[in-house]
């Protein structure tokens, strides 16, 4: 699974995503990666498009002061926020919440891979702390 941790960003996926977003001045990467996962509708949803997804909604969260999480990311993530002015409208923070709720709703691979850990019901917790900050 990539993954060290049972915290949302405790992954490779979604460490490589970060990196990515700060290299952009935009929010483009964190539109298509949510946008991914809503266009799964009810089919198979892999768990590295979930995996950015939910580095995406953390973004957002961050941007709006809500992170309910401390990632040892944040300074890199908080410069790119200043440097970029970047302000998510409420569509997109409606489209965040209904990815959480997609990436938990089966078929999901990330979640079933959850389900079959000790930790997996930390995790589920960790995702919809970060779904109720929004």
């Amino acid at each position: 699974m990539g993954a060290w941790g049972s915290g949302i960003l405790d992954n490779d996926t979604a460490q490589d995503f970060i990196a990515a977003v700060v290299d952009e001045n935009d929010l483009s990467t964190i539109e298509e990666a949510i946008a991914r996962v809503l266009r799964s509708g009810t089919d198979y949803l892999e768990a590295p498009e979930a995996e950015e997804a939910i580095a995406a909604v953390n973004i957002i969260a961050r941007i709006l002061g809500r992170d309910p999480d401390e990632p040892e990311d944040g300074d890199e993530v908080d410069e790119w926020i200043t440097r970029c002015e970047v302000e998510p409208d409420d569509v997109l923070v409606e489209e965040a919440r209904k990815a959480l709720e997609r990436i938990l709703t089966e078929p999901s691979e990330l979640l079933e891979q959850w389900q079959e850990s000790d930790d997996g019901e930390a995790w589920e917790r960790n995702v919809r702390a970060l779904q109720q900050s929004l």
